[in-house]
């Protein structure tokens, strides 16, 4: 059987999560959404949502944001088009940065 991994976070990245976690409870409830109808929504297990809303560091990041999404918390300005656009001004902004610094592209060879 494998080892779980170990994470360290930070406490300022810790008590960012909590705080995260409480408004998308405080939405959840604001809306008069139970538990399983945002488990339905999302289309992930109960124990994801509950992670979710108690702040887990470990859950992914995908997660957190559809339920921001479901539940009307705006990030990054989620209006689709307008979001659209600042994802392409990042890439542009990413394409600018000096070569030595930008993700490296592997070559994938299939030379087996």
């Amino acid at each position: 059987m494998m080892s779980k991994v170990k994470y360290s976070f930070s406490k300022q990245t810790l008590h960012a999560l909590e705080h995260y976690a409480n408004l998308l409870k405080i939405a959840r409830k604001n809306r008069n959404m139970t538990i399983v109808e945002l488990t339905d929504k999302m289309g992930v297990s109960r124990t994801t949502v509950d992670s979710i809303l108690r702040g887990n560091a470990t859950v992914s990041i995908g997660y957190y944001f559809e339920a921001s999404r479901i539940l009307g918390i705006n990030l990054f300005n989620q209006d689709p088009s307008r979001l659209e656009v600042s994802k392409r001004n990042s890439g542009n902004v990413d394409s600018l940065l000096p070569k030595r610094i930008r993700n490296k592209k592997e070559e994938l060879t299939n030379d087996f």
